[in-house]
């Protein structure tokens, strides 16, 4: 740095001028004034982020800052919305509280359910017991006493972990799909799912495409929805000609890695899929 401001501005390099605009803050005024730069003028392709555009004065908000506002309204105060003139679509946030009470109603009754049975259980029997105890048979019946308790506490403890873990495993792939969604929506990356986040979600969430990669969610989700038929059929595609109506509407290209990851990871999808024609086979 003290090398590029020995030199001569004329002498600069286009590099060593970024390298004196990204660095703009630390400079003396002097300095700026020599190299012809000014305060705050730190140049960066990286677009702002969202806590950087809700400190920024409504009027030097940009399209693409109303853009994420308008993606990440939910987050906002009521008090930001107003203040940089956001609606609302309370529709869909009526659908998304919906689906949230749902969801929660489902874990509730599943916990229940799993308290219930775990209530219902019995002592194990003698002939269980000394399957686990070689030594049943000469055990002290406080030993055997216990050891019962002990065996009929771990059987109901273990049904009701199952639903913990399981209703645990959820909230955590519900959150790994939300940041999914919110980081779609900043950066402008599928804007096919633009407005159709909820169903999105609702899509990611069934139990048998947990886990999956989201970007290959992605490419399914589409051949779901009703506006996403497929690619007319070209040569050595892998995709049938979407019909009805004698149009076709454009939908998304899944690459072979991407059919290979439904096929591995979700059969019932992928045998759907080619089904309804969306995947072809080609045999030689």
């Amino acid at each position: 740095m003290e090398d590029i401001l020995n030199k001569e501005p004329d002498d600069l390099s286009e590099e060593e001028r970024v390298i004196l605009e990204e660095n703009v803050d630390d400079l003396t005024d002097e300095q700026r004034e020599t190299f012809g730069l000014e305060a705050g003028t730190a140049s960066s392709d990286a677009p702002a982020t969202f806590e950087e555009i809700l400190a920024k004065d409504p009027a030097d908000i940009t399209d693409e800052d109303r853009t994420v506002l308008e993606n990440r309204k939910d987050d906002l105060s009521e008090e930001q919305r107003k203040r940089f003139g956001i609606e609302v679509d309370f529709k869909e946030k009526f659908r998304r509280s919906t689906q949230e009470s749902i969801l929660n109603r489902s874990k509730t009754q599943k916990m229940e359910g799993a308290v219930l049975d775990a209530s219902k259980l019995t002592e194990p029997t003698d002939e269980e017991m000394s399957k686990e105890f070689p030594d049943w048979d000469v055990m002290s019946d406080l030993e055997k006493k216990l050891a019962k308790q002990s065996s009929l506490n771990q059987s109901r403890f273990g049904r009701i972990l199952t639903v913990v873990e399981e209703s645990r495993a959820l909230d955590g792939w519900g959150d790994k799909v939300d940041s999914f969604i919110s980081s779609v929506a900043d950066s402008g990356n599928y804007p096919e799912i633009k407005g159709k986040e909820s169903e999105f979600r609702s899509f990611c969430l069934v139990k048998t495409r947990r886990n999956m990669d989201l970007k290959d969610l992605v490419k399914a989700f589409l051949f779901d929805v009703p506006a996403a038929l497929a690619k007319p059929k070209s040569k050595g595609s892998l995709l049938e000609v979407g019909s009805g109506g004698g149009k076709k509407s454009k939908g998304t290209t899944l690459t072979p890695e991407e059919i290979a990851s439904i096929r591995e990871r979700n059969p019932k999808l992928y045998k759907r899929m080619i089904q309804e024609g969306k995947i072809k086979i080609d045999v030689d």
